[in-house]
């Protein structure tokens, strides 16, 4: 019985060409077997095989490896049978397809190249199906052609055979995907014709960000049409890019979205994201916000109502710890609810990677920030810390501020209190940094100076306010740091009537006063130790003032039990003669009598000042009350105090300072080189030299033989001015006996 494949031999009697032809009439009616017995026969024709044309039962193919192809003689005839094997090349088996289609590797661009859409159905289908299986850039001329079938199937496969090629070339073939440019650009331009979807896809497969800008020159043909003028294909490559659910939709929808004329277009198509796998894909692209243009529509698509529906905090998890970073910074930068983002940096405290948990710190809230400060993690930990700071922020005027300055709440500065004893030192420094510089009650930070003037500016009866209640109420701790800000702050007068009332309020017995500061003095107790210092600082403070009440307060503290408070009261009034003495001079003389009572205390401190604000009574001239014993006369050109005996008087007045330099207690010795120093520093040197020879002669004696090396040191810094004092004088009445 005669079989298929006995007929099949029986055609090798005939030529090439007779076999050909009526291989090709056969094709069509015989069964799916036989279809693939001819295929491979036709195979065998178009690479010049002389190779039995029947399959052995070793391998499907195994005869057309035993020997090298070659071209028949018959070119024609080779070419004529690959192209009549792809207009059939749908009706084969899938598997004979994909084993055989490398075979003719390059050369099936031509053998469909006459392929239109008016050829028959079979050969159109074959075209596009042969496209699919073996993607070649040639094929796409073929792929663009049929765009305008006629048939809705027919184009529709064709336009995704055609962005398989598109797919195929990719940007790693750059010169693939140039050899088909010209192609999609021109079905793009078609597009109007065709209305073919295939080729806007395909024209965003190739629109690349590299291709956009140009790899090492100008732009393609088809990127230099993309950046061009508007036209109507735009339109189309917008809808598109709507309606398409690829991948290369939602990569191309993420890149332009900075650009302008398909920002809307891509706001639509990055709202139709929903499975999880996209958004995976999608968040890990988070680095494009970079773009300040890129940022600003993304954020521009929540205020229009087309904000993306992020994944939430249940699918977290699920994601990639790139994607997850990436889920932060889109939330930041869209410009998300605090309840949606604080759900996000929730979720992220407890993540295993130390470098997530650091980018959650940049865009968290302070109510997530304070969790991420206690990191276990020391760099996790300082980010936060960092981030929940408000020092050295910056202002809406670009300049450094304390954001919340004097206004911390307490739950804040307890937080900042644990803080400041982290177990990491980068922590615990920028604590107790925000500290000193929010606290507006330190004037010693000039942040915390800073923070009380910016305070006043902005609210000026609030913070009296609030210095007067403090002032008036408040712990001795807190009385002291606000009568201090209340000086720098040049506040001092609209608080006088609170410190006249502090300095009023004396301990009832000097027994109590005096076991305090033995107390102290063993064993420091800062509630002790503040309250003598609330005192003390409030009548420095009232010593600025010249008002009556002021003086009668201070007078009143000369005679104080607290020995700071009587020093600073000496020194207040000191400081008030020179006011009182041009405006009040019976007042003055009073207050000179009152302060002679303390040239003998026996606090240094107090001795020292009165010492001082005598010899200043001198120097304005104010006479004693009782009329006895008045200096007249304003002493002292271009310095503190001229020594002359018309004026002060030796006896009257270095007798004190050397009675205080002979004292056996050595802080009254320390405060006699206090004096003296002030004293000589800007001496005039045009006086009598006697009085200041013995104060010379002091003051060596001490630096050279005292016991304590505190009044050695400063007595030698006196004895070096006072000795350039008399150099100076000496030169001076030399060059005047020479008439010079």
């Amino acid at each position: 019985m005669e079989t298929f494949e006995s007929r099949l031999d029986s055609l090798k009697s005939l030529t090439t060409e007779q076999r050909l032809s009526v291989l090709v009439d056969t094709f069509v009616l015989c069964t799916v077997s036989e279809r693939n017995q001819v295929a491979l026969e036709l195979i065998a024709i178009a690479l010049g095989s002389s190779v039995d044309a029947r399959p052995r039962k070793s391998g499907l193919f195994t005869r057309f490896t035993g020997s090298e192809p070659r071209r028949d003689s018959h070119a024609a005839v080779a070419d004529r049978a690959l192209s009549e094997l792809a207009c059939r090349w749908s009706l084969l088996d899938e598997k004979l397809r994909h084993s055989t289609v490398s075979l003719a590797a390059g050369r099936w661009a031509e053998a469909l190249a006459k392929v239109t859409p008016e050829y028959p159905d079979i050969a159109r289908r074959s075209a596009i199906q042969l496209a699919e299986d073996c993607p070649e850039p040639g094929l796409a001329g073929v792929c663009a052609r049929l765009l305008s079938d006629p048939e809705v199937s027919i184009a529709a496969a064709a336009g995704r055979a055609l962005v398989a090629i598109a797919q195929a070339a990719g940007p790693s073939a750059a010169s693939s995907a140039a050899s088909i440019e010209p192609e999609v650009l021109h079905s793009m331009l078609e597009i109007g014709v065709h209305r073919c979807r295939g080729a806007a896809v395909a024209a965003m497969v190739l629109l690349t960000p590299l291709s956009v800008r140009g790899s090492g020159g100008l732009p393609g043909p088809l990127a230099s049409w993309f950046l061009g003028e508007e036209t109507e294909p735009h339109s189309a490559l917008r809808k598109a890019l709507r309606a398409d659910r690829s991948a290369v939709s939602r990569e191309r929808a993420w890149e332009w979205l900075k650009l302008a004329r398909f920002a809307a277009a891509s706001g639509e198509r990055l709202k139709a994201l929903r499975d999880l796998a996209e958004f995976e894909a999608f968040l890990r692209r988070w680095h494009l916000l970079a773009s300040p243009a890129r940022r600003r529509e993304w954020r521009s698509l929540r205020a229009a109502g087309r904000a993306v529906t992020l994944p939430n905090e249940q699918s977290f998890a699920r994601l990639s710890p790139a994607s997850r970073r990436g889920l932060i910074a889109l939330r930041e930068a869209q410009g998300d609810g605090a309840e949606a983002r604080a759900a996000t940096i929730i979720a992220m405290l407890h993540d295993d990677e130390p470098w997530l948990r650091s980018a959650a710190a940049r865009t968290a809230g302070p109510n997530e920030l304070i969790d991420l400060c206690f990191d276990a993690d020391a760099r996790v930990a300082c980010s936060a810390t960092l981030a929940w700071s408000v020092v050295g922020e910056l202002g809406h005027d670009g300049r450094l501020i304390a954001r919340v300055g004097a206004r911390t709440t307490p739950p804040r500065r307890r937080w900042l209190g644990k803080l400041a004893r982290s177990p990491h030192a980068r922590v615990r420094f920028i604590a107790r940094d925000e500290q000193r510089s929010t606290d507006w009650l330190d004037p010693s930070c000039p942040g915390g100076r800073a923070t009380a003037w910016a305070m006043l500016r902005s609210d000026r009866a609030g913070v009296l306010a609030q210095l007067r209640e403090l002032i008036g109420s408040g712990d001795d701790e807190s009385r002291t740091r606000a009568i201090v800000v209340a000086r720098c702050l040049n506040l001092t007068a609209e608080c006088e009537a609170a410190l006249v009332a502090i300095v009023q309020d004396r301990p009832k017995t000097a027994q109590s006063v005096s076991l305090r500061v033995e107390t102290a003095s063993l064993d420091p107790n800062p509630r002790l130790l503040w309250r003598g210092r609330a005192r003390a600082t409030a009548v420095m403070a009232l010593g600025e003032l010249s008002s009556v009440h002021a003086m009668e307060a201070l007078r009143a503290s000369v005679s104080d039990d607290e020995p700071r408070v009587r020093a600073n009261a000496v020194e207040a009034l000191g400081r008030g003669l020179v006011t009182l003495s041009a405006s009040n001079a019976p007042l003055a003389a009073l207050t000179r009598d009152v302060i002679v009572e303390l040239k003998r205390d026996d606090e240094h401190r107090a001795r020292a000042n009165a010492l001082r604000a005598l010899f200043a009574a001198a120097r304005m001239g104010v006479a004693p009350a009782t009329g006895s014993g008045g200096v007249g006369g304003v002493g002292g050109v271009g310095g503190l105090i001229e020594l002359k005996p018309s004026v002060l008087g030796e006896r009257e007045s270095l007798e004190d300072v050397l009675a205080m330099l002979g004292d056996v207690r050595v802080m009254h010795r320390l405060a006699g080189t206090w004096l003296s120093a002030r004293l000589v520093w800007g001496h005039s040197p045009s006086g009598a030299w006697t009085r200041l020879s013995d104060l010379t002669a002091r003051l060596g004696e001490l630096a050279r033989g005292d016991a304590d090396a505190r009044v050695r040191a400063r007595a030698g810094r006196c004895v070096a001015g006072l000795r350039s004092i008399d150099q100076t004088a000496r030169t001076d009445q030399a060059q005047g006996e020479r008439g010079e």
